[in-house]
């Protein structure tokens, strides 16, 4: 399971609770997940359980989700699960 260093605590409780590996990506200074830092964790022999954040709880920051999504498709035997974890977003 990876999340960015921003990501709520919770997800951290979800991985421990599910027994999954859990690699803490780092964010940049506006919180967003670092591509090339979740690139270096990829462990491609394995599945891979994103989870992005989409308004995190701090900061509001939204992952780059078509950086990562591009990352992944370079390695298309790697099984990838998604989650999207929303927060703090203001309706428009």
């Amino acid at each position: 399971m990876y999340v960015s260093d921003e990501a709520h605590y919770s997800n951290a409780r979800l991985a421990d609770l599910q027994n999954l590996d859990l690699k803490i990506i780092k964010s940049d200074k506006m919180g967003k997940m670092i591509p090339e830092e979740f690139e270096k964790a990829l462990d491609t022999t394995r599945p891979c359980l994103i989870v992005f954040a989409v308004g995190s709880t701090f900061r509001g920051a939204i992952d780059d989700q078509r950086a990562i999504n591009a990352i992944l498709e370079r390695y298309p035997e790697v099984p990838v699960y998604r989650h999207v974890d929303a927060a703090l977003l203001e309706a428009t």
